[in-house]
């Protein structure tokens, strides 16, 4: 039996992650749609865009390794080259719960995917802020960046750097907690996000993590460690799952505990408790 353990904060509340080729959605919903969405002087970011009649919420998508998917729009059709990421594969579980859905791929000027130094660079920051503004205009609400792995590089500097007024929240899953030489990480980031100046977050928080991940760079035991560093987050709390199917990949990839491997809508469902909490419109309190 799949069990879960929720921890909330008092506050109130892949390194290799694989994009294996061509994974469908979990769960059948409403068609993707491709949007080349202009960023940085001669950049367009593709995005792959799904929507329920009615979203309540809005998450942006940020895979983990290179974070290439492969996002293409052949005849209006979305074509994924790389779908199997936990976050990208679960989609449609998102939207099942009522959340528009916005799935990031790498930039026109990162044709190979992101290295660990350009997901915390001002340039990857300003293409995100492009995307915030998107899905603030085309839903009127205030999204939420949901990273896993090395997304949650992504997500988490993101956050630290764009105003508060402007995002629901971050979400961070199998959050990369310790560095590899291989990342050529800057300086200051061998604990991994840890390294980000959390604190300046100052939005609601999320942290998620599997107990058994043996991803030796997530690190689940710093979880906690995590949660206390969002010092901030208005809103927090901490997300333990347990569970699901024999790992059929590496422990770092996406088809094991580190990508939440048969226990996806559990996952998403929990996410989406939390979000939905507070997601407001543009223009509107919290």
């Amino acid at each position: 039996m799949i069990r879960r353990m929720v921890a909330a904060s008092v506050l109130c509340a892949s390194l290799v992650m694989s994009l294996f080729a061509s994974a469908p959605a979990l769960a059948q919903g409403p068609a993707d749609s491709f949007v080349a969405l202009p960023t940085r002087s001669g950049v367009t970011l593709p995005l792959a865009v799904t929507a329920p009649e009615h979203p309540r919420g809005v998450v942006i998508l940020l895979a983990g390794s290179k974070g290439l998917v492969g996002i293409t729009g052949d005849g209006g059709k979305v074509v994924m080259r790389n779908g199997g990421n936990f976050l990208v594969r679960s989609r449609g579980l998102f939207v099942a719960q009522g959340l528009a859905v916005i799935v990031v791929d790498t930039p026109s000027d990162e044709p190979d995917g992101m290295s660990a130094a350009f997901r915390l660079s001002a340039s990857h920051v300003e293409d995100l802020r492009r995307v915030v503004a998107y899905a603030r205009e085309r839903f009127g609400l205030k999204p939420w960046l949901v990273g896993t792995s090395m997304g949650t590089f992504s997500a988490a500097y993101a956050a630290a750097n764009l105003p508060p007024e402007e995002l629901g929240g971050v979400a961070l899953t199998s959050t990369i907690a310790r560095g590899a030489l291989r990342w050529a990480l800057p300086s200051g980031y061998g604990n991994g996000v840890l390294g980000v100046d959390l604190k300046a977050i100052r939005v609601p928080a999320l942290v998620v993590r599997h107990q058994n991940d043996l991803c030796e760079f997530s690190a689940p035991e710093a979880g906690p460690r995590i949660l206390e560093a969002l010092a901030a987050a208005p809103h927090k709390a901490l997300l333990t799952f347990a569970g699901g199917e024999p790992a059929r990949s590496k422990a770092c990839d996406a088809f094991a505990p580190h990508g939440y491997l048969g226990i996806e809508g559990e996952v998403v469902a929990g996410m989406a408790a939390f979000i939905l909490e507070g997601s407001p419109r543009v223009g509107s309190g919290r």
